[in-house]
């Protein structure tokens, strides 16, 4: 009956510690997908923002080549007869026009380029934010395994001893 009821509450307490570390298995598990999940969601949100964002832009450069084709056809149809002035003040205007449109064309790039740099630093800090919760997760676990296992080694001691006297006496 002593060494039955010995290894009862050592099994009790084995099967405690193994239910511990399960919880703690399933904790960190779900802390981690979690973490995973709202880098993956905000990656997602930052490369459709900057997306949006670049089309948007890209529209402009549109408009600069529409008033670009206005201004060409406008000097197309400036007759070359009797209005040599005209046309070439006319051409002369236009190249003015060209490096204003080159220009924006630049600062417009810079804008597109600025919106990727900056998905790129979002998405680097999403990344910076879970690889901190992958790395917390851990160490809560770690500490949680610990702590448990702590437990069980001292329950399992107090029940060695305990049982042992219980056993001696018995005999």
């Amino acid at each position: 009956n002593h060494a039955d009821g010995f290894m009862r509450e050592l099994s009790r307490v084995r099967s405690e510690w193994e239910d511990a570390k399960t919880k703690s298995q399933k904790i960190y598990d779900s802390d981690t997908a979690a973490a995973r999940k709202r880098c993956e969601d905000e990656t997602k949100r930052f490369n459709n923002e900057c997306q949006n964002n670049i089309k948007k832009t890209e529209e402009r450069k549109k408009t600069i080549d529409t008033i670009m084709n206005a201004c060409s056809s406008f000097v197309d149809i400036v007759p070359i007869d009797g209005a040599k002035e005209a046309k070439s003040a006319a051409v002369h205007e236009m190249s003015i026009v060209k490096e204003h449109s080159k220009a924006v064309e630049k600062a417009i790039n810079s804008k597109i380029q600025a919106y990727k740099d900056l998905c790129s630093a979002q998405i680097a800090e999403a990344e910076r934010d879970r690889n901190e919760k992958l790395d917390r997760a851990r160490t809560e676990q770690i500490d949680r395994d610990a702590q448990a296992e702590r437990g069980y080694y001292t329950k399992h001691s107090n029940i060695c001893d305990s049982r042992r006297k219980d056993i001696q006496d018995g005999f």
